[in-house]
């Protein structure tokens, strides 16, 4: 089995990132995982186990933003979670989904 899961809210984009409905997003120092990711990682985990390894790259796009808000995340347990949180996810309105997943097996 292997999992992918594509965040991508696009409400992160600007100076105006975040101010409207959750401000303190702005500064927080540890942002994409520590907000949002840890959900897709124990998601994962429910799903397959724990991780015997993870790797981690993460950047900041925003610069209006203390934390990182870009990323990969893979787990030896053959899963993936690539956030975005300043792209737009191809929906109608965007703002009304945070990305997609996929989970194959046999």
């Amino acid at each position: 089995m292997q999992a992918i899961c594509r965040l991508r809210p696009g409400d992160g984009q600007g100076p105006e990132a975040y101010l409207d409905r959750q401000p303190y997003f702005q500064t927080m120092e540890k942002f994409l995982i520590h907000e949002t990711g840890v959900h897709w990682v124990d998601t994962f985990a429910y799903l397959f186990g724990p991780a015997q390894s993870v790797y981690a790259g993460l950047r900041r796009v925003n610069p209006a933003i203390a934390g990182e808000d870009a990323g990969y995340v893979i787990l030896t347990i053959w899963a993936l979670f690539d956030g975005n949180r300043n792209l737009d996810h191809a929906a109608a309105e965007p703002r009304l989904t945070m990305g997609e997943a996929r989970i194959e097996g046999i």
